[in-house]
Formats: C-alpha cells, sequence, structure tokens
C-alpha cells in the first residue's frame, strides 16, 4: 500500500474484465451473406485475451447431440470489436473418418490441436498442427495424459505403420443436461499414407457458439447460431429475441 500511495492512487484502478463487461449470451446479427455476427466494439482489443467456438452437431428427432469440439477458424475485426463465423461446413479428420478436435495452443502462423483417441487400445492424445503458411495439417504424434501420480506426459510418440486408431465421439442428449459421455467410432490402421485434413461434414443440423476469453481465463459465451446443411448448402439462423 506505500507505494499505492506513493504513487498518489488511493486504490488501485480497476481492471476490466469479461465478468465485468455483461457479454455472457451476446446476440448475433446475420448479414446478407448469411454470415453471423458478434459484435463487441472496439474494447474487445483490451478485455479479450482470445476468441473462438465450440462446434455441436444436433439431431433433434433422435434427441442426440455430439460435441465436434473447438477451433478459432474466423474473420475478427479487432479494431472494431467484430467478429464474423467462417463455418464451410467442413471439420477435422483422419483418413476421412471425423474426430473430435479441440484446440490447444495459438501460435504465430500455426495452431495446435488436441484430438482424444484410442491407439492400440489406450487412451492417448493426437498432436496435430495446422500451418496458416502452407495452409496444410500434420500429425505430430501421440502423448499420453497424466499419470496416477499426476504428472503429465511429455513423450511425443511417433505413429507407426500397423497402429491402430479409434476415433471418439463425445454424445449427450438435445433436450436434457447431462454430460458429454465418450463414445468409440471408427477404427483404422495407421498406414504410410494415414493424413489429417479437413473432410466435408454430413449434411445436418450444427451449432455454433462464441467463447470469449480474457487474460484472468474468464469466458462468456454468445447465443448460438445455427447451420443446416443440405446438399453442398448452408442456411444459417441466429436467435432472435
Amino acid at each position: 500500500m506505500e507505494y499505492i500511495r506513493s504513487m498518489d492512487f488511493d486504490e488501485l484502478p480497476e481492471v476490466k474484465n469479461l465478468a465485468a463487461m455483461g457479454w455472457d449470451g451476446a446476440a448475433l446479427d446475420l448479414n446478407d451473406e448469411g454470415t453471423s455476427i458478434l459484435t463487441l466494439g472496439p474494447e474487445a482489443a483490451d478485455i479479450l485475451a482470445g476468441i473462438g467456438f465450440s462446434l455441436n452437431y444436433v439431431n433433434e428427432e433422435s434427441d442426440a447431440m455430439m460435441l465436434l469440439g473447438t477451433d478459432n477458424d474466423m474473420t475478427a475485426d479487432w479494431e472494431n470489436g467484430v467478429f464474423y463465423d467462417n463455418f464451410r461446413g467442413v471439420w477435422g479428420g483422419i483418413d476421412g473418418n471425423l474426430v473430435y478436435m479441440e484446440l490447444s495452443f495459438e501460435g504465430d502462423g500455426y495452431n495446435l490441436y488436441s484430438v482424444p483417441v484410442l491407439l492400440n487400445g489406450e487412451e492417448y492424445n493426437l498432436q496435430t498442427a495446422y500451418d496458416f503458411g502452407t495452409e496444410q495439417w500434420s500429425v505430430l504424434g501421440a502423448r499420453q495424459g497424466m499419470d496416477e501420480s499426476g504428472m503429465s506426459d511429455k513423450d511425443l510418440r511417433l505413429l507407426q505403420e500397423g497402429d491402430e486408431i479409434t476415433t471418439l465421439w463425445y454424445l449427450a442428449s438435445a433436450s436434457g443436461d447431462d454430460d458429454f459421455e465418450p463414445y468409440t467410432a471408427a477404427t483404422i490402421t495407421v498406414t504410410a499414407d494415414t493424413a489429417f485434413g479437413e473432410m466435408p461434414l454430413p449434411d445436418g443440423s450444427y451449432s455454433m457458439v462464441f467463447e470469449m476469453r480474457d487474460a484472468m481465463d474468464n469466458y462468456a459465451y454468445s447465443d448460438a447460431v445455427t447451420f443446416d446443411c443440405a446438399g453442398g448448402e448452408i442456411i444459417t439462423t441466429v436467435y432472435e429475441d
């Protein structure tokens, strides 16, 4: 406090963060091109440490929802605090098999993603990268999670021909509050040509939520935008009060 008094401050200045902005549940707009828009204003550049989205597949007829993961593939106007979705009807997959993937690191010119799988029957996370310069995806290897002592696995295991990878999907009911549970999906055998990349999403309904994060790891979430995909066409719908 002596230091504060020496600076002629009676108290520390208030640090603005997401908790004080009222952006949780922020409404979205829709432009003439069918793009959803989140408008926060110029303050966003000072408040936010990052912004991305989560994506779900929703089947109301079967009351099922599948969490596809998180990404930050969007158009950002940081000067004005306006953010646009860049939904193109594609998602990550390995050898043509759709996966759950989570954005784990935003680097200078590249992103890293974590993809939970079973590798030869054991739980691993594939580490994949997207290079913005080359516009190419790559699989760096696989890591296990924490061991019984709570230590994180730092060794990166390279994939080998003959390895068996079982993809995992995370499912919940669309109408309830139950948590997402993992289910095994497809099993592939690694070959010399095994590759990770974007693949078309199946026809259906997809729900996206913008996720805002500040430097103190506070989060806020927008209203949802829905994309109905059929035959290569995408119809976008935003929630209106």
